[in-house]
């Protein structure tokens, strides 16, 4: 959550979205960045006992935070070019950040559902609007009002 936080504040700052000071907008993303996720976490667990497959909202849950764990991992050495790298260098690790980070959730969603669909009846088309309706649409408002706010409230 932390590296994530981190590198959302160095992209806004990089590409000059917003003219807030950086710790600020990393307190911001880091913070954002973890009610997501644990909504995210309760929503899984809420689910699970919902629906009585407490075992497989406990395996979901793992494989989605397993990958998240990998990703601030495999981010963190990105996170370090961005930080300190100008020109080129800056372009291609944010290139190769964002290719990593679409890989891996691809990966996270692929392996979440072959191991669901094992257990419970899922159709890949109920996967795909899960995906939209809860991991996508979200993220996206949450940081476009994000960015509205604290845009507004600096200028």
């Amino acid at each position: 959550i932390i590296v994530g936080g981190l590198f959302i504040a160095l992209l806004a700052d990089n590409y000059k979205w917003l003219h807030t000071p950086f710790w600020l907008l990393a307190v911001y993303s880091t913070t954002i960045l973890a009610l997501v996720y644990m909504f995210k976490y309760l929503v899984i667990q809420f689910t699970g006992w919902a629906f009585q497959v407490k075992e497989q909202a406990s395996t979901y849950g793992f494989i989605v935070f397993l990958v998240n764990k990998v990703i601030g991992l495999a981010l963190l050495p990105l996170l370090l070019l961005v930080a300190f790298s100008a020109g080129q260098i800056l372009e291609i690790s944010i290139t190769a950040a964002a290719c990593l980070v679409v890989l891996l959730l691809l990966f996270r969603y692929i392996v979440s559902l072959t191991i669901i669909r094992g257990t419970l009846s899922i159709h890949p088309i109920h996967f795909f609007i899960y995906l939209c309706a809860v991991e996508l649409v979200p993220m996206l408002i949450i940081y476009k009002v994000m960015f509205s706010y604290i845009g507004k409230s600096n200028l």
